[in-house]
């Protein structure tokens, strides 16, 4: 190597030396320091998450799960405090696999936690011991009953199978052992609300409760309903008094020559307010041929209104008509 070639080698080395050296290690003191300070201003932590909850598959032998009402779990996670800090438990998804299972019973089974946060899983209770039934359907019987219900003067409302409903009855699934508590369909008409009782009700979008036959209510997330709510038409019924008339078909009976009484006078009815509210007497029609003095018994065949009291018939004295 000539003079010349050896005094550029060297000065290139020290001009390597003087501008690129110390940009190297300032970089790779900054990575340092960087590395340094997170670790100490987010450093790795644990964190614990309570009330996860578990969510079953599905069964392909058609059994039904009865646990406790929804079963939850704990987890507990480690990574960095930025991320655990910003996590809850809907973070989580627990789910635990009974689709293979094929006999009633209690079974243990494992339950898989995930998370999409940059976590570890570092403790958590993958068994859940659960008891499976026999799933079924059964159609429940709705009924209807008043809360703070007084009614007005003349008006009445019968909670019997005078109302409907819309639909008839409740389709519920589940286990077997839990639908075999189950006696009715209770819905609960609240009069506090406003409701007047003058006229038919139409109460929309009734929720019910599944009662058993102690009058608790069953609640379980194992057991569904074909509607979550119920329409009822409820008539409501009228009492009131309207006056007794009497016809009479033969044309060669002349009622001026005779004294007609009709008993009772007046008739006490109860229908549907609709149905009667026009309604302000009952005339009697007579086929018979009259000849004085005679008494006729009719039966009342009003079918808009039912009379109140044991006697449903109008009687019918026809004398003749005193002298002078």
């Amino acid at each position: 190597m000539s003079g010349n070639a050896a005094k550029n080698t060297a000065s290139k080395n020290k001009q390597f030396k003087r501008t690129v050296l110390p940009w190297i290690f300032s970089f790779i003191a900054a990575l340092a320091l960087w590395i340094y300070v997170s670790s100490i201003e987010n450093p790795s932590s644990d964190a614990e998450f309570s009330e996860i909850p578990i969510t079953f598959t599905e069964n392909e032998h058609g059994l039904s799960i009865i646990s406790g009402t929804n079963p939850t779990l704990t987890v507990t996670v480690r990574g960095k405090k930025s991320v655990t800090s910003a996590m809850t438990a809907a973070s989580f998804s627990a789910i635990a696999d009974i689709s293979d299972i094929k006999d009633t019973g209690t079974h243990t089974v494992r339950v898989t936690v995930t998370t999409p946060e940059d976590v570890t899983i570092i403790k958590e209770k993958d068994k859940l011991e659960v008891f499976l039934d026999k799933k079924i359907t059964k159609e429940i019987d709705i009924d209807v009953r008043p809360r703070n219900y007084v009614p007005n003067e003349g008006y009445k409302i019968y909670f019997d199978d005078r109302i409907k409903k819309s639909p008839e009855k409740i389709t519920v699934t589940g286990p077997e052992s839990e639908l075999n508590k189950i006696v009715e369909a209770l819905v609960t008409l609240p009069f506090d609300d406003g409701i007047s009782d003058n006229k038919t009700i139409t109460a929309y979008n009734m929720e019910f409760s599944l009662i058993d036959s102690e009058e608790n209510m069953i609640t379980s997330p194992y057991i569904t309903t074909d509607v979550s709510d119920v329409t009822l038409t409820i008539p409501v019924y009228q009492t009131k008094t309207i006056k007794t008339n009497v016809e009479f078909s033969d044309t060669k009976f002349n009622r001026n020559n005779a004294v007609v009484s009709v008993s009772p006078e007046y008739l006490k009815i109860e229908g549907v307010v609709e149905d009667i509210k026009n309604i302000s007497s009952y005339t009697v029609t007579v086929d018979d041929t009259i000849a004085p003095p005679q008494t006729l018994i009719k039966e009342i065949s009003e079918t808009d209104f039912t009379v109140i009291g044991d006697d449903k018939t109008v009687t019918i004295k026809i004398d003749e008509k005193p002298a002078g």
